[in-house]
């Protein structure tokens, strides 16, 4: 037995209507939904790091994102002064992460020299097309 109903039928405050059960009711539903959309939220919520390759000159950019559909959009939009030059610019590989500074992390990896050369043997194939 929950404390909702464990309250009265009506519920009078000075200067509201009455509350019944059904009242709670609803109050209780929109609640659990407001809860399960932050839980929803929370499980879809990734950040990327992404590599894209100017289809121009075949150059490479790195970066880390919340949202990797905008970001390749604003990227290809000339939005970003790093990129602008070498649009258009394609998605060769993404990597997703629940922790925004994990992400941030990798994107600092591969921008070393170390990284360089891992992120070179990862995509050997593909940069040799």
């Amino acid at each position: 037995m929950n404390w909702l109903s464990r309250l009265p039928v009506t519920e009078k405050i000075a200067g509201s209507i009455p509350v019944g059960p059904a009242t709670f009711s609803l109050l209780q539903s929109v609640s659990m939904i407001v809860v399960y959309m932050n839980v929803a939220r929370q499980l879809t919520m990734y950040y990327y790091f992404y590599i894209l390759q100017s289809k121009k000159n075949g150059k490479l950019y790195l970066g880390y994102t919340p949202n990797l559909k905008e970001r390749l959009k604003s990227h290809n939009n000339g939005e970003n002064k790093a990129t602008k030059p070498n649009i258009p610019y394609e998605l060769i590989f993404f990597s997703g992460f629940k922790n925004k500074a994990d992400a941030l992390n990798c994107e600092k990896y591969f921008k070393t020299t170390a990284g360089w050369k891992r992120l070179h043997k990862m995509l050997e194939n593909f940069l040799k097309e």
